[in-house]
């Protein structure tokens, strides 16, 4: 998903290295499918255009921790987890149970920020609740009842 996502879109559009937004993309996108490439571009970057909610050290770690357990075609995927089992260990396919539901929100900032873009499928998107708000919520509706391992937020 990465990939496509980077091919088809992200790699598209101005990513300026004084943009907050870009650190996410980078951190979030490219360094899952090109770290090297990734940490080029974050290490160029100023600490002060990194995002608010992303240093710049940790930046440059979580990419450069992502190419020694290679994701650079070395090691495990990063589209799949590692599952144990009674008989060993097997590879699955992450699923992104989220993907394309209904989503609610305590309040919307605006159309822009909906909560439908919570579930887009876009890092370039996203919910955001009126900065008003003192406890901000989103639920999504999954359909039906999971056992999940885990979740991932970005």
């Amino acid at each position: 998903f990465c990939r496509q996502e980077w091919d088809n879109v992200l790699s598209k559009l101005p990513l300026s290295p004084t943009d907050p937004w870009t650190s996410l993309l980078v951190t979030g996108t490219l360094s899952i499918i090109e770290p090297q490439e990734a940490y080029g571009r974050l290490s160029a970057m100023l600490p002060e255009h990194m995002d608010d909610g992303l240093t710049w050290a940790w930046a440059l770690y979580w990419t450069a921790s992502l190419e020694a357990a290679g994701a650079a075609g070395t090691g495990p995927s990063p589209s799949t987890s590692r599952l144990a089992s009674s008989t060993g260990t097997t590879e699955a396919p992450e699923e992104n149970l989220a993907l394309y539901r209904l989503a609610v929100a305590s309040s919307d900032l605006s159309a822009d920020f909906a909560a439908a873009r919570a579930v887009d499928g876009l890092f370039v998107t996203r919910w955001s609740p009126v900065s008003t708000e003192q406890n901000p919520w989103i639920s999504v509706d999954l359909g039906e009842v999971h056992a999940l391992s885990h979740v991932v937020l970005l």
